[in-house]
């Protein structure tokens, strides 16, 4: 069989063959392209005209119109949906989109043919630029700012804010950032941090306030050793091909990884010797894990590498269908019908709804979509218990969010400051409109500072030169002081009660002791990150874990539990409870000492919970962050308001009015304390360090929010915490994660052992605890910390994804089949459209980070890979092209870093010479 490559190269499409030992189908893509047309006022010729992927089972044909001097008019995707550009300059350059929606976007430029505004749906975002065309300042489309300052040599030194507040980068010669700096609008240093390189530009080192990371090199400039803020060392090694095939961490334990001769991963051997395996099919899918925790899993795919089935090792199969566009559109079980999941797009009786999804239906689930106009959510209903429950979603011309409109009818109102940080929150019901919090201040380019909840309590954030959370405090309901390692865990927290708690770690920064003003606790490990032991005073726990698996088996001690469990890895009993799951693993019943049943809708989200007969429903908003809780007949019963991560208050339904409650949250936000209108406290809890609550005796609400997205279940002591059921008394989930691996090398651990410092709110993966905040050395500026990219001048980063290779329809956010992102479409300034990842979401935040926007410096900007070209990059502002300048670390052009310019030069081929193609692709003759 062989399989094709298509490497795009502008205008054309050179198709490389290679062969591929496989039984499988063959995959092959066709294109056609315009002939000679001499005489007509057609396309140019050598232009493609089609693109037929390689599926049989449908027809997916994209085609492309040009006008008579070969600028793209019209995509038509294979549903036969209409991409337009209606007009074009005399150089070329797109004026005007339609897309399938009919959204119009009109793009001007200035007299050297930069972009200087973009108007999609009426929301203008406008560039400017320097006499040597730096771009020098963003105004998006709600009037915030971001100014972009410049060195001699045309690198970047700063960024500031509409409010003055700014960013500055100290470079040295080969354009590293050894140091970055922000100061407010009084320039005061707010934040620093220092990084050091070697004459390659390799980090070194990165200087934290209590510790120092260090990293070391082999020849070939992998790296070979890190070194902790605490003095430990982790070790990789590295074989011929430079494939790391193994890592010491420092307790000596091995991690193994093997590959085989395409360099794909075949296996992963923790320091336990446990081996995870995986075996591809020759066109590098995977089409099987064997896992020690989760048993064989099958996977087949079809002719475009679409995953179509799927077999675990509880003998579930599970299918797949696709649209002509490679949506996903069926989720089914082959032998139960009534199991099957349909997702439907392009629904006309949806809001602007060509290109996106629309639908979902399926068991426990009917979801219907609205967007606006520029590919946000308007609207989203789902029905529950037969009644529809609808949230509305509002946003201002920048496209971040401004309302959301509760199934109650409740509307929460968001009021931002001139740089888009929330500034107060409040709500609408009934007419009335009440203050949920205001004067909510943030750091400079960081977190929450400050804000006054509605009831009048304060609270303050104090944060060090690196945006570490020091204090935390709430009038005299909530003091939090916090003090770290090398590695910014948290070593220390002195309370407004119970006194002060020390914590220690092992050299893998895993808790192993914490101590309270009434006891000791510790923790043992194996060398795989499983609990053996927990002390607590005088009394052990001892864990009994699989020696052939990361399974626990049995708890003695003060504590008697054995477990049991499902080929899936599932936990099926523990004590007198036990467990059943959907196909996709999720909890659906308890039974034993408490009966309870769940159900869960096509996203995974948990929708009902029945206990004892009572029936409770549950709704979420577009983070996957808990909105609203509903009873059996659909009234709403509690209502959750968020900033950002932070929850901010819980309102009750009551029989005349609805009770307005505040929550107060720690360093993770965690909530600790529950406020109500008068400031007196209604609920408080004391946490152990794995988040297991003692409620406070006399606390008069039942609120059940614990770590970021847990909900606490009376019922069985867990915490749902979206994929996954956590078990805090353990510090376990009772299921194996579903992304494997790539959540680590402990598919049960929570958090690696450092509940302190990371959190997980989707139950998959160990993130740095929130932006700004403690935990993992988290820099707004260094890509740990405070958000996302600045906008590029495209208003998205760009990417390698292309017009003409493109299968879905151009305007169409699309997902990649191998990360599960979602990109989304923008034309850059040369005409081309891109996709970008970060979909359409609305972020509250704009603030840079390492990879954000660098306007002159390929290495850190969003210059767009140019196929073909030996890892050249285009600048989408000038139309140059750089290129690696292998013969010195200084560069041409003042570009500061090790890359050299050639103007307006796109794509070249063996033996070319700069400016060889012209800017449309066609090769100058």
């Amino acid at each position: 069989m062989m399989k094709h490559l298509g490497t795009r190269l502008l205008g054309g499409v050179l198709l490389l063959a290679l062969g591929v030992n496989t039984a499988h189908a063959n995959r092959s893509w066709t294109y056609t392209y315009h002939p000679d047309t001499a005489g007509t006022n057609g396309p140019i010729p050598g232009q493609m005209a089609t693109a037929d992927g390689p599926r049989t089972d449908v027809q997916d044909v994209t085609s492309y119109d040009y006008d008579g001097q070969g600028n793209l008019i019209q995509v038509t995707n294979a549903l036969g949906q209409v991409s337009e550009i209606t007009a074009h300059d005399a150089d070329g350059r797109p004026l005007t989109l339609v897309d399938p929606n009919g959204v119009l976007t009109t793009l001007a430029y200035d007299g050297l043919g930069r972009l200087i505004t973009r108007t999609t749906a009426g929301a203008t975002t406008g560039f400017t630029y320097d006499a040597i065309g730096n771009l020098t300042g963003i105004t998006l489309p709600d009037q915030t700012t971001l100014t972009y300052l410049y060195d001699d040599t045309g690198r970047v030194s700063a960024i500031a804010d509409s409010l003055g507040n700014r960013i500055e980068y100290v470079l040295d010669a080969a354009g590293n950032r050894v140091e970055e700096r922000i100061l407010d609008a009084n320039e005061s240093l707010r934040y620093t941090r220092a990084q050091v390189y070697d004459e390659l530009s390799r980090l070194l080192e990165v200087v934290g306030l209590n510790g120092s990371q260090q990293r070391q090199y082999d020849l070939n400039g992998n790296l070979v050793q890190a070194i902790d803020g605490e003095a430990n060392t982790t070790a990789h090694a590295f074989d011929a091909l430079n494939r790391l095939t193994q890592t010491t961490d420092a307790l000596q334990g091995q991690t193994l990884y093997s590959y085989d001769s395409l360099n794909q991963l075949t296996s992963v051997s923790d320091p336990n010797g446990h081996t995870t395996q995986y075996v591809y099919n020759g066109y590098g899918d995977r089409v099987q894990q064997i896992s020690p925790d989760t048993g064989t899993t099958s996977y087949t795919y079809d002719s475009a590498g679409n995953l179509t089935g799927e077999t675990d090792a509880n003998g579930q199969q599970t299918h797949y269908a696709y649209d002509a566009l490679n949506r996903l559109t069926e989720i089914e079980d082959p032998y139960d019908p009534s199991q099957t999941i349909t997702l439907t797009y392009d629904d006309p009786n949806a809001s602007y709804g060509i290109g996106q999804l629309t639908n979902i239906t399926g068991p426990n689930t009917n979801i219907s979509y609205d967007y606006t106009a520029r590919g946000l959510k308007a609207s989203v209903t789902h029905v529950l218990g037969g009644i529809a429950q609808t949230i509305g979603y509002g946003y201002n011309d920048a496209d971040v969010l401004s309302s959301i409109t509760y199934p109650s009818g409740r509307v929460v109102l968001f009021q931002r400051d001139a740089v888009g940080n929330i500034e107060s929150i409040s709500t609408v019901q009934g007419g009335v409109t009440t203050t949920l919090a205001n004067s909510i201040t943030h750091a400079p380019f960081g977190p929450v500072s400050g804000l006054t909840y509605g009831n009048g309590l304060t609270l303050t954030n104090t944060y060090d030169i690196q945006y570490r959370l020091t204090d935390t405090q709430v009038g005299q309901l909530l003091d939090r002081n916090y003090s770290f390692n090398g590695n910014d865990d948290i070593t220390g927290v002195n309370r407004e009660v119970s006194g002060q708690l020390v914590f220690d770690y092992d050299p893998l920064r895993r808790l192993e002791y914490a101590q309270t003003p009434s006891t000791i606790l510790s923790w043992t490990y194996d060398s795989n990150g499983n609990r053996l032991s927990e002390t607590a005073g005088q009394s052990v726990d001892t864990y009994y874990v699989d020696s052939w698996s990361n399974r626990l088996l049995e708890i003695s001690g003060s504590t008697q539990s054995i477990y049991t469990y499902d080929a899936n890895g599932n936990v099926l009993s523990k004590g007198g409870l036990s467990f059943s799951y959907d196909r996709y693993n999720s909890l659906t019943s308890v039974s034993g000492t408490v009966s309870a049943t769940y159900t869960y809708n096509a996203n995974r989200q948990r929708t009902s919970k029945t206990v004892n007969g009572q029936t409770t429903y549950y709704l979420y908003n577009q983070s996957g962050q808990l909105l609203a809780e509903l009873d059996h007949s659909g009234q709403t019963k509690v209502e959750y308001v968020w900033l950002g991560t932070q929850p901010l208050a819980v309102i009750h339904s009551g029989p005349a009015s609805a009770v307005v409650y505040y929550i107060h949250t720690d360093h993770l936000n965690t909530p600790q304390v529950v406020s109500d209108n008068q400031g007196t406290v209604v609920w408080r809890a004391d946490y152990d360090a794995f988040g297991q609550a003692s409620v406070a005796p006399g606390s008069i609400l039942t609120f059940n929010l614990r770590f970021p997205g847990q909900y606490f279940d009376s019922e069985t002591g867990l915490h749902y915490n979206y994929y996954r059921d956590y078990d805090p008394s353990t510090g376990r989930y009772i299921q194996s994660d579903p992304i494997g691996l790539e959540g680590g090398l402990n598919t049960y651990a929570y958090v690696g052992g450092n509940p302190l410092s990371y959190v997980d709110p989707e139950g998959l993966r160990g993130l740095p605890n929130s932006a700004g905040r403690v935990g993992g050395g988290a820099s707004p500026i260094f890509g740990g910390g405070a958000a996302g990219a600045l906008p590029s001048p495209n208003g998205s980063s760009y990417d390698d994804y292309d017009f003409y290779n493109c299968s879905s329809s151009p305007y169409t956010d699309r997902s990649s089949p191998r990360t599960g992102r979602t990109y989304s479409p923008r034309v850059n300034r040369n005409g081309n459209l891109v996709f970008s990842e970060g979909g359409s979401g609305a972020h509250d935040d704009r603030v840079p980070t390492s990879e954000a926007p660098y306007p002159n410096n390929p290495d850190n900007s969003d210059f767009d890979r140019i196929n073909g070209g030996k890892g050249a990059k285009l600048n989408p502002e000038d139309g140059s092209v750089w290129e690696r300048d292998k013969s010195q670390h200084g560069s041409r052009q003042g570009d500061g870093s090790q890359w050299k310019r050639w103007p307006n030069k796109r794509s070249w081929e063996k033996g070319e010479k700069p400016n060889s193609i012209w800017p449309d692709g066609r090769i100058r003759k």
